[in-house]
């Protein structure tokens, strides 16, 4: 393309994502990631007493557990908060093996982990 001037003008630069003003979120990963600091925040033992009975015990009777099952709370009171503020129609939660949540408007799947266990999340083979 020219201008009036008649020298080629260069290429405008290219998006690096695609949006529009009906987007629910803007930044779907650090809308999760602020969700489960929020969750965290609430400490272990507050975590751990929004499972059921068996979650619990199973959590104080093995320290394996305990940390499986805290990181599962974490999960769920993420999805909660997710849930309270966009609805049922913009984020899933996953609840198996596989990325943890699903952006439902684009797709895009986002693994909550902490950071000890990034590199780990990161090999892991998906469904």
């Amino acid at each position: 393309m020219s201008n009036p001037l008649g020298s080629p003008q260069p290429n405008p630069p290219q998006p690096s994502g695609v949006v529009h003003n009906n987007d629910p979120c803007d930044n779907p990963i650090a809308t999760v990631r602020e969700a489960a600091r929020h969750a965290a925040s609430r400490g272990r033992k507050e975590l751990l007493e929004t499972l059921s009975h068996e979650q619990q015990n199973a959590a104080s009777a093995n320290l394996s557990l305990n940390t499986i099952f805290t990181a599962h709370a974490v999960q769920n009171q993420t999805f909660e908060k997710l849930l309270k503020k966009y609805g049922d129609d913009v984020f899933q939660y996953n609840g198996g093996p596989g990325p943890d949540f699903t952006y439902l408007p684009t797709g895009e799947k986002i693994e909550l982990t902490t950071p000890k266990q990034v590199d780990v999340h990161k090999v892991r083979p998906h469904p």
